[in-house]
């Protein structure tokens, strides 16, 4: 589904037409429905920030649709992917620490807080949060529009940022 595209780097893309099925979910986000995916990893041992942006470097940026956003389709033409002139990857790494007391609930108040506010459609549709104070490690937790891809396709892109 998606293609490593890491030797093409800066070519110009022509802009790609959302594919119906990604448009519909495109379509169905609302304020009360955002169609956004939500997936965490849970560490036992703390990962560091720059571990964490080495791999999203290394392993997600590489794919085209990682660095792409979506044009507003206009008169009724589907939205385009376009790779996004100003994608910095910082943009879309967060690091938080959460509040005492620092555990799985405080953990779940924190991702039901993100889930409520939409990914701002002007960049590509995908954040990552390193949150510190879960316990005695951390977790990572991953927002990605629907439109991106499946939840399957999504599930084999976060197996494939992980280490045994």
């Amino acid at each position: 589904m998606f293609q490593d595209d890491s030797s093409s780097r800066g070519e110009e893309f022509e802009p790609e037409p959302l594919s119906g099925l990604d448009n519909a979910w495109r379509r169905m986000s609302n304020r009360t429905n955002l169609m956004e995916i939500t997936g965490v990893l849970m560490f036992d041992e703390p990962i560091s920030y720059e571990a964490l942006r080495t791999v999203v470097k290394e392993r997600l940026v590489p794919f085209r649709r990682f660095r792409q956003r979506l044009t507003s389709g206009d008169f009724g033409r589907r939205p385009c992917w376009e790779l996004d002139p100003a994608f910095d990857v910082d943009a879309h790494l967060h690091h938080v620490s959460l509040p005492d007391p620092q555990d799985r609930g405080a953990l779940c108040e924190y991702i039901g807080d993100m889930m409520s506010q939409p990914i701002d459609k002007t960049k590509p549709l995908w954040h990552f949060h390193l949150v510190d104070g879960v316990e005695d490690g951390n977790a990572v937790v991953v927002r990605i529009h629907h439109s991106i891809a499946d939840g399957f396709a999504l599930l084999y892109v976060m197996l494939g940022l992980a280490d045994d």
